[in-house]
């Protein structure tokens, strides 16, 4: 029982953080997207691949130190 509440506490530590991260960057590429004016055509999606892909990256270190500091 022990190993799955801290099992729930690295799952929901890691996301927690990981949407913040995440959240910021797509509000920054936001800002640059639309300071520079790159959204011709509304082509954009690479702000959503970069923002997955830092999410996914973010989720797995974050998960990573969290059941590694809870031993």
């Amino acid at each position: 029982m022990e190993f799955f509440i801290k099992l729930l506490l690295g799952l929901i530590g890691a996301t927690s953080i990981s949407l913040c991260v995440a959240i910021t960057v797509l509000l920054i590429l936001k800002a640059i997207v639309y300071t520079f004016e790159l959204n011709y055509g509304r082509d954009v999606y690479w702000v959503f691949t970069v923002t997955n892909t830092l999410f996914a990256i973010s989720w797995i270190v974050s998960f990573g130190y969290f059941m590694s500091i809870t031993k």
